[in-house]
């Protein structure tokens, strides 16, 4: 069943490059700073961290899911924007630091995620802003998260 998420996708730039050029330890090197700075971690799973954004990565890309319908997000759903943002923000910052820039959009909409499976029009449209909009290295935000969650309105549901 679908819900209603923020959902992040996420690209290395450079990355074919990387691999047809360099060792397997230097990639695997590159993917965990990436993760390190791009993939939440959770030390307490039995906290509620209703604001941590999931996320699954392959090869170079990375989606990230921060779901809506848990209860302290129904109440503030635009923090979720805010945090989703904040996080890309550094994330790129740091890797920029060590050479490896990122390219991504952010996109709000219905998503299936469970640990095996990923899809839906949220991730599509994600993929889309990222692969046609975020040409250069940029996250590029949906109007659909204005739309949906700044100057006082509520969410879709």
């Amino acid at each position: 069943m679908y819900e209603k998420a923020i959902v992040s996708f996420v690209d290395i730039l450079g990355f074919r490059e990387l691999v047809e050029n360099s060792t397997s330890d230097s990639v695997k090197s590159t993917l965990d700073l990436v993760n390190r700075f791009a993939v939440p971690e959770v030390e307490n799973e039995a906290l509620d961290f209703s604001f941590v954004a999931e996320s699954i990565s392959f090869s170079d890309f990375i989606v990230r899911v921060r779901r809506i319908e848990k209860e302290p997000n129904l109440s503030y759903p635009a923090g979720l924007v805010f945090y989703e943002t904040i996080d890309l923000l550094h994330a790129q910052g740091e890797l920029l630091n060590q050479g490896i820039l990122i390219r991504g959009g952010i996109a709000y909409g219905d998503i299936y995620f469970d640990k095996n499976q990923l899809y839906g029009p949220a991730l599509n449209h994600a993929y889309e802003l990222e692969s046609k909009y975020a040409v250069h290295p940029r996250i590029v935000l949906s109007p659909d998260l204005n739309n949906n969650f700044c100057f006082g309105k509520e969410v879709n549901r």
